[in-house]
């Protein structure tokens, strides 16, 4: 398989993405040959220790799997799901050994809903953990591992707030109550302490934190960073900057090391806010001891980011140049932060090369 690594101010992309709260969405259209297969990736992350990216996708045939790429030694696993049902929102485990995810039904029982499963990443194995009781509104997703494993964080939709669900007694516990939760959106959570995260938010409902959002500036379609310890008081996190006009979009993608200390997301540029044909330039940041640093000079409009846990790496996608057309795209991108390096991965070529990736 091949691997291309190129510098920073070496990378021109041409790729159409689709970002949603909490995911990374893509469309890919491979046509090497008329009788290639077409693929669509609708999911992407990286592991805790930066070193594997994860994505899922279906092919032309309905056929839906997930994939893996070690993309420091451009080895690529993949494997099909299950009575072609879809693995949803899958995320890595503390330890980066194994792959939650929830999967529709799986149980004749009429109070269940959906299954939490897991998929380990040395066996590939998919094992069934917990069929997951109707949530008494919303629906369940983003189940991400408790630090010692006994419990998992899902987030709740409509409105949007926090659960916990005990995996050894079934007990659901909500520890960000919906009349405190996010209007419009609330995804990327990551543990930073045992009973603590931090998480993207947008529109709070509890007035004080929408007063104080305010005050920074924060509007009701930004998004914001925010650090809640289970227990307390659901705080902001991101030291908001003046916008550099109204148009300006804000920030995007947020993504905390496993410590707190450290936060990557996407804004926009400083080098390169926008051109006359309000073309952005969004690039990736990040913010550590107050001090907010522009890792990238793409000049291009990143879609989506996500850093891994341990800050080492950053995966992300690009939708556009900075002056070229929009294009169907089959390439996501790897920021070695310690580095600079960023190493392009093309999928259409991992297809040609790598049967087994598309079943």
């Amino acid at each position: 398989m091949s691997r291309t690594v190129v510098r920073i101010d070496q990378l021109i992309f041409r790729t159409l993405l689709f970002f949603a709260a909490g995911g990374f969405y893509m469309s890919i259209g491979y046509a090497a040959n008329q009788e290639a297969n077409e693929v669509k990736i609708t999911r992407l992350l990286i592991s805790p220790d930066g070193n594997t990216v994860a994505f899922q996708f279906i092919n032309r045939l309905n056929r839906v799997g997930t994939g893996f790429w070690d993309w420091r030694n451009a080895k690529l696993r993949a494997i099909e799901n299950p009575q072609s049902k879809s693995l949803r929102d899958p995320s890595f485990t503390p330890d980066g050994k194994r792959l939650l995810a929830l999967t529709e039904g799986g149980s004749t029982e009429s109070k269940a809903s959906d299954e939490l499963v897991s998929v380990d990443l040395t066996t590939l194995k998919i094992s069934g953990i917990a069929h997951l009781p109707r949530p008494t509104s919303g629906f369940w997703s983003d189940p991400v591992l408790q630090p010692g494993g006994e419990k998992v964080l899902f987030l709740v939709k409509r409105p949007y707030h926090l659960v916990l669900f005990d995996l050894k007694t079934g007990q659901v516990t909500k520890v960000l109550d919906e009349r405190v939760g996010f209007r419009f959106s609330l995804g990327g959570v990551r543990f930073v302490g045992a009973e603590e995260v931090i998480f993207s938010g947008m529109n709070p409902i509890k007035p004080n934190l929408a007063q104080r959002a305010a005050e920074l500036q924060i509007r009701t379609s930004d998004v914001a960073a925010y650090r809640f310890r289970f227990g307390g008081q659901v705080e902001l996190v991101y030291p908001t900057t003046p916008k550099a006009d109204r148009n300006d979009p804000g920030i995007s993608s947020i993504s905390a090391s496993s410590n707190g200390k450290k936060l990557g997301f996407v804004a926009l540029s400083k080098k390169v806010p926008h051109n006359e044909k309000r073309q952005y330039n969004l690039e990736f940041f990040t913010l550590e001891d107050g001090v907010i640093k522009q890792r990238t000079d793409l000049q291009s409009h990143m879609a989506y980011a996500q850093m891994s846990s341990d800050a080492s790496a950053v995966v992300f996608g690009v939708k556009k140049d900075r002056e070229g057309p929009r294009s169907h795209g089959h390439k996501f991108h790897v920021l070695d932060l310690h580095t600079g390096v960023v190493t392009s991965i093309d999928l259409a070529e991992l297809m040609k090369q790598a049967p087994d990736f598309s079943p």
